[in-house]
């Protein structure tokens, strides 16, 4: 029976919407926690004062991005999880009140047989046969319309908070990249040289260019989607 299908996906993708809300909330956890354990190094760093600066500004704007994280969170359960709550129970009753209407028309069904349809064509039975078919057929509509539209809003809001969320991101995101660009390695080893007495590098650039290169020639992380490439036939 159609809902019953529908009864069965949606509580699917609850479970699944439910399971996403879940793993932000932790990404919001650990992105506070990255964020405390970088101002905690910061505090023991006295010397690099570009790199105490930069740093700081970063894991202030990780913070905002994890406060807006909290929000979308927030956002996400009320729009989103909740009402699909509410309507997986809307579903259930409409299902049960399917189901009376459905066995009414049945029995009635059941009732018209050929010997008596022209006696119940001329009788009061025939309209009350009549309506039941109308109402079972306007209760399949409403609830066929009520699914389109509940669907479509809370798809709708749960995009638009995904959409808010990342354009707000993207903007502190913007702001931690540019603190990061401006610390000053070459003035950072020029203190940390000073203050151990040591002779600087002849050129801290280069050596800077060079560490670069080298990492970016490990090898690519395994934390992707795929642990490995899939195989195509």
């Amino acid at each position: 029976m159609r809902i019953e299908t529908l009864e069965k996906h949606l509580l699917e993708i609850q479970n699944s919407l439910v399971s996403y809300v879940t793993r932000v909330a932790k990404l919001r956890d650990s992105g506070d926690i990255l964020a405390t354990n970088i101002l905690q190094f910061i505090e023991t760093e006295k010397i690099n004062t570009s790199l105490n600066d930069g740093l700081t500004n970063f894991a202030n704007c990780l913070n905002t991005i994890q406060d807006y994280r909290d929000d979308h969170v927030k956002k996400l359960e009320e729009k989103a999880v909740n009402e699909l709550s509410v309507y997986g129970e809307s579903t259930k009753k409409a299902k049960d009140d399917l189901k009376v209407n459905s066995n009414a028309r049945s029995k009635h069904l059941t009732d018209m047989k050929e010997s008596k349809l022209r006696e119940m064509v001329r009788s009061s039975s025939f309209n009350e046969v009549s309506n039941i078919f109308n109402t079972y057929e306007l209760q399949i509509q409403r609830f066929e319309l009520k699914k389109i539209c509940d669907l479509k809003k809370i798809f709708l809001e749960f995009t638009k908070n995904e959409l808010l969320f990342h354009a707000k991101s993207i903007e502190m995101l913007t702001e931690a990249y540019k603190h990061i660009l401006s610390i000053d390695t070459d003035r950072d080893l020029q203190q940390f040289c000073h203050f151990f007495n040591f002779t600087q590098l002849s050129s801290p650039q280069r050596e800077a260019t060079k560490l670069q290169n080298e990492d970016q020639m490990q090898t690519l992380s395994p934390l992707r989607r795929f642990a490995s490439e899939p195989t195509v036939n």
